[in-house]
């Protein structure tokens, strides 16, 4: 559980963090890059019986999702006032663990 939080939250903060939008482009670009990494690394995999290649992009994308949740929610506090920024952080925090809570609990 604890693993499932931090590849959901670290994403989502380090995507809060950045502080232009040109910061949040090159994030965003450094993130499809790994995830294409990864999914290229993948698929020309040799096949095991143990789908250890599998679980890796499982992994990778929950860190893709959870990145992409917050470059969304980053854009929108980019876009609206100060005032309401701080709010729709803190909304986009909280459904971010619901939706893990959730998903974990499946």
């Amino acid at each position: 559980m604890a693993l499932q939080i931090v590849l959901f939250l670290v994403p989502y903060a380090l995507a809060l963090l950045m502080p232009s939008r040109k910061w949040l482009l090159a994030y965003a670009a450094t993130v499809t890059l790994i995830v294409a990494a990864i999914w290229y690394l993948t698929v020309t995999a040799p096949s095991t019986r143990t789908g250890l290649e599998g679980i890796s992009l499982a992994i990778a994308l929950s860190a893709a999702v959870s990145a992409a949740a917050g470059t969304i929610v980053r854009i929108v506090t980019l876009v609206v006032a100060r005032i309401v920024a701080v709010y729709v952080s803190i909304f986009g925090a909280a459904l971010l663990i619901v939706t893990v809570l959730v998903w974990a609990n499946q």
